[in-house]
This record gives structure tokens, sequence and C-alpha cells, in this order.
């Protein structure tokens, strides 16, 4: 299984191979906590607090965005193939 580490809003062809690969950990963080906000498959979708926080969203996020903190990120990508965009 591969870890998607998504720092960008705007990475639209990249999200579209994403969507449908539901195996795939997708984490957000940064400016690409918005994208939290967009409509995804059943799978779960992971975001950095601190991210979701600075950007005011930690209340707004869909049931499915898992809010993670660093600790809970590195025990996530520990021993996956990390794309970071």
């Amino acid at each position: 299984m591969a870890a998607y580490i998504i720092s960008e809003r705007k990475i639209t062809l990249i999200l579209k191979g994403l969507k449908k690969d539901t195996e795939a950990l997708i984490i957000l963080v940064g400016e690409g906590a918005y994208l939290g906000l967009k409509s995804w498959p059943a799978q779960t979708i992971y975001c950095l607090e601190e991210s979701a926080r600075e950007r005011g969203l930690t209340s707004v996020l869909p049931s499915n965005v898992q809010i993670i903190d660093y600790s809970q990120l590195i025990d996530l990508i520990a021993g996956q193939q990390v794309y970071c965009y």
C-alpha cells in the first residue's frame, strides 16, 4: 500500500487517480487540508490536526476525514512507500 502526503490544493489530476485507489493512505497537510472538504469515496482520509486547526477546518471536515497528530502520522507512514505532493 502507498501513502500519499498532499500539501497542495491544486492537484486535480493526481486527485482523480487517488479517488479510484481505495487502498491508498491519503494524508492531508498544510494547504492540502482544504481538500478534506471535497467529496471522496468511502475511504478514510487523514488530516494533520495542526493543518486543520490553523485553517479553521477542525469542526467542518466530514466524518470520513480523521484528524491525526504527528505521532499518528509517523505510525501511518512507517513501512509504506510515501509520495509527497
